[in-house]
């Protein structure tokens, strides 16, 4: 995974996906970026409508315990 630092992709990750799918993944990494850059600048600027554009309109969270989570 030599490539892997700096986000880039390893070697030969599109080896194995379709065009379809490389897309797609293209796709959404322009789209998580967009979100990163947003929320960036509203911190930024003080805007928080921009700092909250960059979140789901419906986010999801859960309550429940998580393994990873230790409770001691």
């Amino acid at each position: 995974m030599k490539g892997a630092a700096y986000g880039r992709e390893p070697e030969g990750a599109f080896g194995t996906t379709s065009t379809a799918e490389a897309l797609q993944r293209l796709v959404d990494r322009k789209e998580i970026q967009d979100a990163l850059a947003r929320y960036a600048r509203g911190v930024d600027r003080g805007d928080w409508e921009l700092v909250r554009s960059a979140y789901p309109p419906t986010p999801t969270t859960s309550t429940a315990p998580s393994a990873a989570v230790s409770t001691v």
